[in-house]
């Protein structure tokens, strides 16, 4: 063999090994790729169950900001309704209470109403008039998040009920 054959034979060989090099790079480049796709697939499917835990979490704690209002007893009469309420629900402050009704409407306390605290609510006809029945009334409040947010209540036979937003 002459010289000129040997460096074809070296050449076809280093270019048949340089072949083989690049065929393993392309087939580790592919596994990485899957690999990487299933652990991109994997982060997204942690991150959106944590952002649905998360989500659970401050709806949680949404809920516990806000008062639950059960209602106790009271008095009345024609003029005058008065009922006690406990708040079941979480701590709220800047108390206040509306009526469209022509009626006076008071409520205690009006600063800060803690979890389990007793209320009372007392309506009195502003005209010496027999109170309406039903009438509806809302108590506007600040939740621990200094929101600020309502609950509006229809009294029905002297009994008063959340109405639920929609």
């Amino acid at each position: 063999m002459h010289a000129a054959e040997w460096l074809m034979l070296a050449q076809t060989i280093v270019l048949f090994l340089t072949g083989l090099v690049v065929i393993w790079y392309a087939w580790e480049t592919h596994q990485l790729r899957k690999t990487s796709s299933r652990q991109a697939e994997l982060m997204q499917q942690q991150l959106a169950s944590m952002q649905e835990s998360l989500r659970l979490d401050i709806q949680e704690q949404l809920r516990k900001t806000r008062p639950f209002f059960r209602w106790r007893g009271g008095r009345g009469s024609l003029t005058l309704w008065e009922r006690e309420f406990q708040n079941e629900g979480g701590p709220i402050s800047r108390l206040s209470i509306h009526t469209p009704a022509p009626i006076r409407a008071r409520i205690v306390p009006t600063d800060l109403l803690q979890t389990n605290q007793m209320g009372t609510v007392t309506f009195e006809s502003a005209d010496g008039n027999r109170l309406s029945d039903p009438f509806v009334f809302e108590i506007h409040y600040r939740t621990q998040l200094d929101e600020d947010q309502r609950k509006e209540f229809r009294v029905e036979n002297g009994t008063p009920r959340e109405i639920e937003e929609a």
